[in-house]
């Protein structure tokens, strides 16, 4: 077509930098809330959801920048297009690159992206060379569409492959020390951060049983002492109520890290909430709360009182003792949720309402929830482990873990120990 010449027409700009705007914008939205989904400790898991947002970012953000990019170069020759394509060829076969440590929950992203982006390199060439060799408008379509099926299929097979093997090796979880060196070294999960971050995130989506030993995620974070390495392994220890010492353990020294990364610091924020649901001692911040929470309410028993004794009491007192009550009855429901198993907030929330509002019925339900924390009823709804094990429900079936989740390889290789002296003892007595 014949290019357009610089300045020829204000419609032209008008629409580039719109265009730019535009995709600056809708790419920053999707750059935080995908980095946000990627590293929340609650599972949501898609075709496209994934542990590390940068291949997928990346992906993205070339594939829609390059529209404007070749729109741009219409206002040099013809001939300027061949490097805007070489160029995006290179960036194809870095992003390619990228994915060969399969971020991605579903080995569906991978190969969809994987597929769709080598044959956009491919086709690509096919465009170079369309430039100085004539043939049908319809043959770099086709071209496309063929290469992207057959690298399909083949990256399918490939990575269920792939995916075997390191899963197959990851099925023994009564390792020694030496002998789990030496398949650290073996692999080199050693010296490449990466691969081993990959190893680590595959024997947990394969709900291996050494992965569940997590000498895994502990040796990946302490040997390799980065943000990267801690914030990752911290991630998937999350998933899992029975590892609290070591996820306090590694929250700790997440903290101690300097430049974090907003997504990081989002990480630690959800680990602590979810730290402070599980916990069933009371914590110096829970104390505070409630002692917050107490003195409100005071002042709101205090307010309706007054109201009672007045001589002439108007509609407008009536409506501050009303907005008053719901303020101070949202702000125990947000202290309930956060704290679900003391049962000192049931009780006090309970003297509210009968002092208060005068809810008598809500009243009675909360002192009965404050009589069955007493006796070890736990009302804390563990969200992070239950979407782990919707999505990864093979960790029940394998029975790795119990519907509490406690790792049951423990107490199963204690069992068996068991019985195997027993049984030894019994030989020699005969």
């Amino acid at each position: 077509h014949n290019h357009i010449e610089t300045g020829s027409t204000s419609i032209f700009w008008l629409f580039l930098i719109l265009s730019a705007v535009a995709l600056i914008v809708f790419n920053l939205m999707f750059y935080y809330s995908y980095s946000l989904q990627c590293h929340s400790v609650y599972l949501h898991v898609h075709s496209y959801s994934s542990f590390d947002p940068k291949p997928a970012c990346m992906s993205f953000i070339i594939g829609s920048a390059f529209v404007i990019v070749q729109y741009f170069f219409t206002i040099f020759p013809e001939w300027c297009l061949v490097v805007a394509q070489i160029i995006h060829l290179l960036l194809m076969g870095y992003t390619c690159y990228n994915l060969r440590f399969l971020t991605f929950h579903y080995d569906l992203g991978n190969v969809i992206l994987a597929s769709t982006f080598s044959a956009s390199a491919f086709n690509d060439i096919i465009m170079i060379i369309a430039r100085y060799a004539k043939f049908p408008f319809y043959v770099p379509i086709i071209t496309f569409f063929v290469v992207m099926i057959a690298l399909s299929i083949t990256f399918y097979f490939v990575l269920r492959s792939y995916t075997k093997k390191i899963v197959a090796g990851m099925q023994d979880s009564d390792l020694t020390e030496e002998e789990r060196n030496d398949y650290l070294e073996k692999n080199k999960l050693n010296v490449d951060l990466n691969k081993a971050l990959m190893y680590m995130r595959r024997g947990f989506m394969g709900a291996t049983p050494f992965f569940a030993t997590f000498a895994l995620p502990k040796y990946v974070a302490l040997s390799y002492n980065t943000v990267e390495s801690i914030s990752a392994s911290l991630q998937l220890l999350s998933y899992f109520p029975c590892e609290s010492r070591l996820m306090n353990s590694l929250l700790t020294q997440l903290c101690s890290k300097q430049n974090l990364s907003f997504y990081q610091r989002f990480l630690i924020y959800e680990v602590y909430h979810l730290n402070t649901l599980r916990q069933s001692s009371v914590s110096s911040s829970s104390n505070e709360t409630l002692n917050e929470l107490k003195n409100n309410t005071l002042h709101v028993e205090t307010f309706v009182r007054s109201y009672f004794v007045l001589k002439e009491p108007n509609v407008y007192a009536f409506e501050e003792v009303s907005i008053r009550n719901k303020k101070c009855q949202s702000l125990w429901q947000e202290g309930i949720y956060n704290y679900p198993n003391n049962s000192e907030y049931y009780e006090e929330y309970s003297r509210f309402l009968i002092e208060c509002p005068s809810d008598f019925y809500a009243a009675v339900l909360q002192r009965r929830s404050a009589d069955l924390i007493d006796i070890g009823h736990n009302f804390a709804i563990d969200h992070s482990f239950i979407k782990m094990i919707q999505n990864y429900p093979e960790y029940i079936k394998k029975g790795i873990i119990d519907t509490k989740g406690n790792i049951r390889l423990n107490a199963k290789a204690k069992k068996d120990e068991t019985i195997s002296s027993s049984g030894s003892e019994n030989t020699d007595h005969s």
